[in-house]
């Protein structure tokens, strides 16, 4: 079943959804390798370009992706104002805007650099 096309369809429809994005619940802005609670577990999405990618979210920070070949990464993610950002040991830390939003229907959906993601584990 693929949930992409609906879930990119309705990130141009916000009538109704409320937004958050920013740091781990920290009013000053500062960096926190705390994962926001709305944002913790595990959330299935991406492109319909290539296989769907399964994040899952730890609340200390820690992350983990893969896709359906089972590749991807783990490492830190730290969560800012609207920016995530992945950092792996040896390699370059990668950053990507990030919000979130509650839809009636669909529930919470994650954007992660511009794609959607529903809660649960991509099949």
């Amino acid at each position: 079943m693929l949930l992409a096309p609906v879930l990119m369809a309705m990130g141009a429809c916000k009538g109704n959804e409320t937004q958050e994005s920013g740091s781990a619940g920290n009013a000053s802005g500062t960096v926190s390798f705390r994962t926001p609670p709305r944002v913790v577990g595990s959330w299935c999405g991406g492109t319909d370009k290539a296989p769907h990618w399964t994040y899952v979210f730890g609340g200390d920070g820690q992350y983990v992706r893969r896709n359906a070949s089972g590749q991807g990464d783990s490492g830190m993610a730290r969560f800012d104002s609207a920016q995530l950002t992945l950092i792996v040991d040896g390699r370059p830390a990668i950053s990507y805007p990030w919000s979130m939003y509650s839809d009636p229907t669909l529930g919470d959906l994650l954007y992660i650099d511009g794609f959607s993601y529903v809660r649960g584990k991509c099949s």
